[in-house]
């Protein structure tokens, strides 16, 4: 994986980026830098090249405007095509530990790129944060947490011919023995036996078969929160019968995007050693069309229980996360997450920087704002009433899978998922916009963004 090595030194480098807010970009007296949040600007004055990185202003000044700051520096480094950097600041008003970990964060991200077939340009190969030594644990846990979420972008950016549901095992079989989780893998035997005719059913059509693989991690001490992270695990969704065009077929390697965060973050939570029991949920499926496909209008029993009819073949993820979600509960965790590429609905209505949060338990719905915020990996809270859920009951099975017409498409998603998590405390979280980005922004890349890895590491380390 290609990214920077991250220290913490008063080493000299190639380049110095000195992070500044607005209020002491004032002072420099530049005409030209007026230290907004994402502005650099670069002074040949000294032998060694200082580019000064914008964070806005002071009284507003938040860790994703450091993160920011800090990706418009690497930016300016690279178009310099220097190797190594520093990054200093003055301005500690977020707390030194706090700006260091934001800096590392920052750092692992802007500098990685996958490069397997084709090699980057300019690369940046060591960053020296200048930073006091004792704040080296909070270093290292940035490191880890981004680094986990780089190996996500790298996971999804692989041909999704590569990364079918054989691979899918075999990535998660590795990334779980050497985190010592335990890892189950219910092929398609098992799960014709336990009754997951909707994972099945999507399935079908592929040449490689359905699974569905749970990990677990028990950091926690006996009586400590159980909390279940389920993600939608599709290597590759062509839409099946209800074939998705061209200008929207492109991307769909990115559908595997919920299921491989919740194997990171599990990762994450495993190498911090956090004090938490997870369980995580991963089905995993190829929405391909072939001679056995499933077909709009056939009626699937849910592993729940539930019939299902299903009115569109490209509404698969939430039949895969139905199963999983029913399979979650019988878990009896505390608390049950999902993630999923679910709604081209959620991208229309939040765009790319923002998930929708759909639950209706009020602390879970804090906790993960409050991550959000913090990591920058922000969400927000949508509707999820009754009346939504009568609208997916169908007329000759208890539900439908989708609905025509102008309807609230992320939201009749999330109604549907409720169906299956009964009286647990439960949050959806639609990442369809997040987890992919059209072009680069600060120190996101184009395509694959590794979002809610860090989110989720914040939420279950405050469990």
């Amino acid at each position: 994986m290609n990214t920077a090595h991250i220290e913490i030194s008063d080493r000299e480098e190639a380049g110095c980026v000195f992070l500044i807010s607005k209020e002491e970009a004032s002072k420099l007296g530049i005409p030209e830098f007026a230290g907004e949040e994402g502005e650099s600007y670069v002074s040949l004055k000294t032998p060694i090249p200082k580019i000064y990185a914008g964070m806005g202003e002071e009284k507003s000044l938040s860790l994703e405007g450091v993160r920011r700051g800090v990706s418009s520096g690497i930016d300016r480094a690279l178009s310099m095509k220097l190797k190594t950097l520093s990054i200093g600041f003055q301005n500690a008003c977020l707390g030194e530990v706090a700006m260091v970990g934001a800096i590392a964060d920052a750092s692992v991200l802007a500098t990685y790129v996958f490069s397997k077939y084709k090699p980057p340009k300019n690369v940046i190969e060591r960053i020296s944060i200048k930073a006091r030594d004792k704040h080296q644990p909070v270093l290292k846990r940035a490191i880890l947490t981004s680094e986990n979420a780089n190996f996500l972008k790298e996971w999804i950016s692989e041909s999704p011919t590569i990364m079918n549901t054989a691979e899918m095992e075999k990535l998660c079989r590795e990334v779980c023995e050497k985190a010592g989780l335990k890892v189950t893998v219910f092929g398609e035997e098992k799960l014709r036996e336990m009754g997951m005719e909707m994972i099945l059913a999507v399935g079908r059509g592929a040449s490689s078969g359905p699974r569905m693989i749970l990990a677990e991690y028990n950091g926690g001490a006996s009586g400590k929160k159980k909390i279940a992270l389920v993600g939608k695990g599709i290597t590759f969704d062509s839409g099946g019968m209800n074939l998705k065009p061209t200008g929207h077929i492109e991307t769909m390697k990115i559908d595997k995007a919920g299921a491989l965060t919740v194997l990171a973050a599990m990762k994450t939570a495993a190498e911090l050693k956090l004090n938490v029991n997870i369980i995580g949920i991963m089905p995993f499926c190829e929405n391909m069309i072939g001679p056995n496909s499933y077909k709009p209008g056939d009626i699937l029993r849910s592993y729940s229980g539930k019939t299902v009819e299903i009115t569109n073949t490209d509404a698969e993820g939430r039949l895969i996360l139905g199963d999983a979600l029913a399979y979650a509960v019988e878990q009896k965790p505390d608390c049950i997450i999902d993630l999923a590429t679910l709604t081209g609905a959620c991208v229309a209505a939040l765009g790319e920087f923002t998930a929708g949060l759909f639950s209706s338990d009020k602390e879970l719905v804090k906790k993960l704002y409050e991550s959000g915020e913090i990591t920058g990996e922000r969400v927000w809270h949508l509707p999820l009433h009754k009346d939504y859920s009568k609208e997916m009951e169908g007329n000759i099975s208890d539900l439908k899978n989708a609905l025509t017409g102008r309807v609230p498409g992320a939201v009749m998603g999330a109604a549907f998922l409720q169906n299956f998590v009964g009286k647990t405390p439960w949050a959806h979280l639609d990442i369809a916009g997040t987890a992919w980005w059209d072009k680069k922004r600060y120190y996101v890349p184009q395509g694959p963004t590794g979002w809610g890895v860090r989110l989720l590491a914040d939420f279950l380390e405050k469990m």
